[in-house]
Order: C-alpha cells, then structure tokens, then sequence
C-alpha cells in the first residue's frame, strides 16, 4: 500500500497572501510617507512660530524677516 500526498491547497493559499500583502504594503508605505511630509510641516510651522516670538533683535540675527517684510 503506497500513499501518495499532493500539495496543492499550501500552493493556492500562498499566491493569495501574495497578491493581498504587496498593496497592503505600498499602502503602508504611502501612508508612512505622508505622515512623514506632514510631521516635517508640522515641526517647520512649530519653528516658525517659535521664532516669530522672538524679540527683533534675536530674531536679526538669526535672518528672520522683520514685519515691514512680509
């Protein structure tokens, strides 16, 4: 008496998982990257304000504009 396996159904499953991981994953990416961009605003906008509350003559040296130049 012989038996004989065939492994059909692990093959099946494992094209599937690949064809749902790889937009899972460039979802993920692009998600990441705009939460990146946006964090990068986030902190030059945070800077900026922090420098805008300097006094004129700190905010000379450091080459922020005046308010006659806006």
């Amino acid at each position: 008496m012989a038996i004989i396996v065939i492994e059909q159904d692990g093959a099946a499953e494992r094209q599937g998982l690949r064809h749902v991981a790889w937009p899972s994953l460039r979802l993920a990416a692009l998600l990441i990257g705009r939460y990146q961009r946006f964090e990068e605003w986030r902190q030059s906008r945070e800077q900026a304000r922090q420098l805008a509350s300097l006094p004129m003559d700190m905010r000379k040296d450091f080459g922020w504009p005046g308010p006659d130049r806006h």
